[in-house]
């Protein structure tokens, strides 16, 4: 299904993303050594009541947020989205897109599983933890994979909408949802907050590179 590329990659982009992971990932290592930066434990206990640490901070409902949005970031919820978007590509027979991106979200959940065993940090232990975490906690697969998903989403479908208002509109909701996945993960108490700027940034590095393979291998057009 992939055709010869029909340009090369962009060196910039590609040396921009490669600096990023490799900047990125050599922080992990750094605060493998180091989990007690106090700025990390300030947010995550500013995000809990004062008086009992085990309880989010603010309403009810807004603990209901933090989870709801944190299971978004799961990976059935991820596979089941997934395989709808991917179902849409084909059957709009943009079919090197749909292999393409399967291959990207496939490359996200590997990528992320490696660093964590390769960087091997222990989770926060500042807080209780609200949710059942079971792996190391650098970086932050919520975050990273929820990177992936949400602004290839954006990346995909923004050329179905012709009105600028209605792309920026696709792209503010991607971003939004993004970010607050990468939150919830902090307000749940398994993540620090470096875990989930890396995963953003790792996540935004793998999204340049499959943009340029996407750019370079697929022609199909919006019909």
């Amino acid at each position: 299904m992939l055709n010869k590329p029909k340009q090369s990659f962009s060196r910039y982009q590609l040396a921009f993303a490669s600096l990023l992971i490799i900047v990125t990932v050599s922080l992990g290592f750094v605060l493998r050594e180091d989990t007690s930066i106090q700025f990390e434990r300030n947010t995550m206990e500013w995000l809990r009541e004062s008086k009992d640490v085990s309880k989010l901070a603010g309403p009810t409902w807004l603990a209901f947020l933090w989870t709801t949005l944190s299971s978004l970031g799961d990976t059935i919820a991820r596979i089941f989205l997934a395989l709808c978007v991917i179902a849409f590509l084909w059957v709009r027979k943009r079919r090197c897109q749909a292999l393409v991106f399967t291959a990207y979200l496939l490359v996200g959940i590997a990528f992320s599983s490696a660093l964590k065993y390769w960087i091997d940090r222990p989770r926060p232990q500042w807080v209780p933890h609200l949710d059942l975490v079971t792996n190391q906690s650098f970086p932050s697969g919520h975050a990273l994979n929820s990177t992936l998903f949400y602004m290839g989403i954006a990346c995909l479908f923004m050329p179905y909408f012709s009105n600028p208002l209605s792309r920026m509109v696709l792209l503010s909701l991607m971003l939004m949802l993004t970010v607050a996945t990468g939150i919830s993960r902090v307000a749940l108490g398994v993540h620090y907050p470096t875990d989930v700027l890396a995963g953003w940034l790792l996540g935004a590095a793998v999204l340049l590179l499959w943009q340029q393979v996407q750019k370079s291998y697929c022609d199909e057009r919006v019909a």
